[in-house]
């Protein structure tokens, strides 16, 4: 079966140069959102390009020239717009509970938990139907975030292509003499859906292309797929205005562009002359993956590189549920809690595999990595694979010169396909190999707490009220080689209980130290005779080093602004300071130790100014002052990140 020709990137039709305009200014506009009267400069420099004298159009070749015509005037619409709709459609970050749309949520979830579903499977369900996993369990959350099946839990083009699959199914049957209206009224209906759940992004891309390609069905005129993106792009950009560029649109996007012009190039080079699901499965996922790469690793600092596979087992599955709950919804509400209770027992059974794969996949194949810095091996390597995608756009121009050249490109394509492939396998190998590139042992940081493993001594520090945080730093850890355990929070003392049998599960002989700096536990626990011998009560170690050095590891000073510990913060600074100079090293050319920053919020400290004034500080070079702000990459602080769309 031969493929299809690649699609051209830049638009074939006039409204798509519009598009192309609007979309080119609207990035200048986002990109440079302080320049006074922009809107205003824009719509007269574009007025003044349409009405430029022949003379001037001589120096533009006579082919572009219709096109430059049609870019001004995308220039001139945005301009309007922006004068007349500076916000485009007011949408509210969080719903009020007399609108529409809180009222809708509200009403799915007290259908949801008549359902009768466990609670975890309750949340699940409403996380796939709301398109939000704002709801979801954190534990789950984090799987699914792992596993790069978040956006299962985002108003994305999956819902909304089974929602209007589900709604034509039904209509088509009803208004069975017309071929128009089954498609204006499940139009009407995706609408009415993208209205209740708030106009998330992702939701708004997918339902542009759902109307534009429709309404090219309607009046037998196929749109090309960069004019529908460049046409749905634009509509982002007139009408949501503070959305366009988002961090959603930038991943929505991403994952169509490479469904439209990545897929085609990867179909030409994997098993050309088979057409089978799971093919196409396989280079669907494929070019989602390489076509949100670029975001996640320049915003958020992290990747699945094996959600590939599990992109592949989940998302057909997910296929399945979503119709079956918008049914099973309907006829809740409707129809008889009987008739409901069939549906719920199958969707229950289902939920149940979806959360065990989503659950269980990402730490066995998920192969997810977090990193501090850039990674430039890994973006060569992205850089070079995009440059075999325009490899094969350049050979398979079209089929005829193909087949007029009658060239065995059988090595070539091996040499291209292995390129591509390996791109995963060799991420994951440089960021195992990279990961924890601070300088820092096993670690799990977030504000407020910092768990650490090294040596055979787990350390627990600060308060411990994120549970989920907790576990997954547990799950990382070789349990049999820990022989202590350091907390300094009397909150963290359930999981050090739980964190003492897991290791004696492990190494039934092990004897576990366990050492805090917080007396007042010392009476209680010894009433209740817990820890017999192995119980410690460590008086120096108010502001605790987490490695002493040994073994090549960097000791490690946590400070949380405490004044009243910063006369100990010096003393221990110093004393390490003083047997680094006795040992010959350097502080210009080697850091020997970290002092991690964990300020609060209400302390006015500013680590920026710890690290201007550190000698005036009394803390030498040998120390590298880190803030917790700094290590967190994946909360996304030195970016331009909104926090209020609907994938987080």
């Amino acid at each position: 079966m031969k493929s299809s020709p690649l699609p051209r990137i830049l638009p074939a039709s006039e409204g798509g140069m519009i598009s192309l305009g609007i979309c080119s200014i609207a990035s200048l506009y986002r990109i440079f959102p302080n320049v006074p009267g922009f809107s205003i400069l824009i719509c007269t420099g574009s007025i003044l390009l349409l009405l430029l004298p022949p003379f001037f159009f001589r120096f533009i070749k006579l082919h572009l020239r219709k096109k430059f015509l049609y870019l001004v005037i995308g220039f001139l619409v945005f301009g309007c717009f922006q004068i007349y709709f500076p916000k485009g459609i007011s949408k509210e970050k969080i719903p009020n509970r007399n609108s529409n749309s809180y009222k809708f949520q509200e009403e799915v979830r007290g259908l949801l938990k008549e359902s009768k579903l466990p609670k975890e499977l309750t949340l699940v369900a409403e996380g796939l139907v709301l398109g939000s996993g704002k709801s979801l369990p954190k534990s789950v959350k984090q799987d699914a975030k792992q596993g790069g099946v978040l956006h299962l839990f985002a108003a994305s083009g999956l819902h909304l292509g089974i929602y209007l699959g589900f709604c034509l199914l039904f209509l088509k049957r009803v208004f069975w003499f017309s071929r128009i209206l089954p498609v204006l009224i499940s139009l009407l209906f995706g609408y009415f859906y993208l209205y209740l759940l708030n106009f998330p992004v992702s939701f708004v891309r997918a339902y542009s292309f759902a109307l534009y390609s429709m309404l090219g069905v309607i009046f037998y005129k196929k749109a090309q797929a960069s004019d529908t993106l460049f046409y749905s792009a634009a509509t982002v950009a007139l009408f949501f205005p503070s959305d366009y560029l988002s961090v959603g649109f930038l991943l929505s996007f991403g994952a169509v562009f490479g469904i439209f012009f990545l897929k085609p190039a990867i179909d030409k080079v994997l098993f050309p002359n088979l057409s089978h699901f799971l093919k196409d499965n396989l280079t669907l996922s494929l070019s989602c993956s390489f076509g949100t790469f670029p975001c996640l690793a320049y915003v958020f600092h992290s990747f699945s590189f094996g959600s590939i596979l599990i992109n592949l087992i989940v998302i057909p599955l997910a296929g399945i549920i979503l119709p079956l709950l918008y049914l099973s919804i309907i006829i809740q509400k409707f129809l008889s809690q009987n008739t409901a209770d069939l549906f719920w027992v199958i969707i229950d059974l289902l939920l149940r595999i979806l959360l065990k794969l989503v659950t269980a996949l990402p730490g066995k194949i998920g192969f997810y990595y977090e990193w501090n810095d850039r990674q430039i091996v890994i973006w060569l390597y992205f850089i070079f694979t995009i440059f075999l995608f325009l490899i094969i756009y350049k050979i398979f121009k079209s089929e005829s010169i193909v087949q007029d050249r009658k060239i065995n490109y059988s090595f070539l394509h091996f040499l291209i396909l292995s390129g591509i492939i390996l791109f995963f396998p060799f991420g994951g190998l440089v960021l195992s190999a990279k990961n924890g590139s601070d300088g820092l042992p096993a670690h799990k940081i977030q504000k407020g707490n910092a768990f650490f493993f090294g040596e055979g001594k787990i350390s627990i520090l600060g308060n411990c009220y994120s549970q989920n945080q907790f576990e997954t730093f547990a799950k990382s850890l070789k349990l049999k080689d820990a022989n202590s355990i350091f907390f300094e929070k009397e909150s963290c003392l359930r999981y050090v209980l739980d964190l003492k049998k897991e290791i004696l599960k492990t190494n039934v002989s092990a004897r576990i130290s366990i050492i805090t700096s917080e007396e007042k536990l010392k009476s209680w626990m010894e009433q209740i005779n817990v820890w017999n011998e192995n119980f410690q009560i460590d008086r120096t170690a108010i502001l605790p080093i987490v490695f002493s050095g040994k073994e090549n590891t960097i000791p490690i000073l946590r400070y949380t602004g405490d004044k009243k510990k910063f006369s100990k913060l010096l003393e221990i600074t110093s004393l390490y300071e003083k047997n680094w100079e006795k040992s010959g090293l350097d502080a210009k050319t080697q850091q020997a130790g970290v002092l991690l920053l964990d300020f609060p919020k209400w302390v006015k400290e500013n680590p920026e100014d710890w690290k201007k004034y550190q000698k005036l500080l009394g803390i030498s070079s040998y120390w590298k002052i880190i803030s917790v702000e700094e290590l967190l990459v994946r909360s996304h602080n030195q970016t331009l990140r909104d926090q209020k769309f609907s994938f987080l």
